[in-house]
């Protein structure tokens, strides 16, 4: 059975958004093996949009993750490497442990919460950037459609 590397407690497995994890019931941490936070972030289960209608407190964000730099290193559950600690994608402000070996990743409690909120606002934003461009182009071309009668017609 898996431990956890903060407090070596069993983990149990549980379902989060339909995937089985692993959870220790201590600290409120987290066991992803590879290829599940993809799995979770394709499912839609949890409604994190009133969270996301909040602005987001970016100094609170890069207080916590400047903080957990100076916690004491981890293990991985399932080969015993030193985990390494990086901030998930860029300017997420999210520290995550990565298994060096690619067996997966530890979160902290509320960490994986965190993680789907991050992935929705960056999946939100470039839905809204590509209706912007969208209706930049349809402008584009109607305005070519009119000049391009026009011209047509004076020719």
């Amino acid at each position: 059975m898996a431990k956890c590397p903060v407090d070596s407690r069993n983990l149990d497995e549980i379902k989060y958004e339909g995937v089985a994890v692993d959870h220790c019931g201590s600290c409120g941490g987290v066991w992803l093996d590879a290829k599940e936070l993809e799995t979770i972030q394709e499912t839609r289960i949890m409604d994190f949009s009133e969270a996301l209608s909040k602005p987001e407190n970016l100094v609170a964000a890069a207080f916590s993750m400047a903080k957990s730099g100076r916690e004491r290193d981890y293990q991985c559950v399932r080969c015993d490497a030193v985990l390494i600690k990086r901030e998930y994608g860029y300017a997420s402000q999210i520290q995550v442990d990565v298994c060096p070996e690619g067996h997966g990743m530890w979160l902290d409690h509320g960490e994986l919460q965190a993680l789907e909120k991050f992935y929705e606002r960056m999946n939100a934003e470039a839905d809204s950037e590509f209706a912007a461009l969208e209706a930049e182009i349809k402008s584009a071309r109607s305005r070519e459609g009119v000049l391009g009668f026009l011209r047509s017609f004076w020719s």
